[in-house]
């Protein structure tokens, strides 16, 4: 047996990562991601941002555990949200700032648990305070 033949065997005998990550920088286990820095565990991503856990998000920056996000910074379980900042637990949100327990909202600012709203600030459960 010749050293290539050896050098074959070997090769499929030993477990291999199966990970694709273009242009990362320092982005262990993403998988098919584009230009993500700092990030871990993220999934269909590209131009990522010391982000972790995301999956199929794009140009977000500090994001944990967000799904389908696009352009949001330092939030958290957000889930198909636009240019979002400093937020957690919103769904189907647009241009939310400080901004918790949402859906369906956008251009809100220091909101908590409100439905449907649009353009206002400083509602708890859809009630202004």
């Amino acid at each position: 047996m010749t050293f290539f033949d050896q050098f074959e065997k070997l090769r499929l005998d030993v477990p291999r990562l199966a990970l694709m990550n273009f242009k990362g920088e320092r982005s262990p286990y993403c998988n098919y991601t584009f230009e993500c820095a700092d990030c871990y565990l993220s999934m269909g991503s590209d131009f990522l941002r010391n982000s972790h856990y995301n999956y199929w998000c794009y140009h977000n920056g500090n994001c944990l555990d967000c799904s389908y996000c696009r352009g949001c910074e330092n939030c958290y379980e957000c889930l198909d949200c636009k240019n979002c900042y400093d937020s957690s637990y919103l769904q189907d949100c647009e241009d939310c700032v400080n901004s918790s327990y949402c859906f369906d909202c956008q251009n809100l600012k220091d909101c908590f648990a409100c439905i449907g709203l649009w353009r206002k600030q400083y509602h708890i459960y859809n009630k202004p305070y």
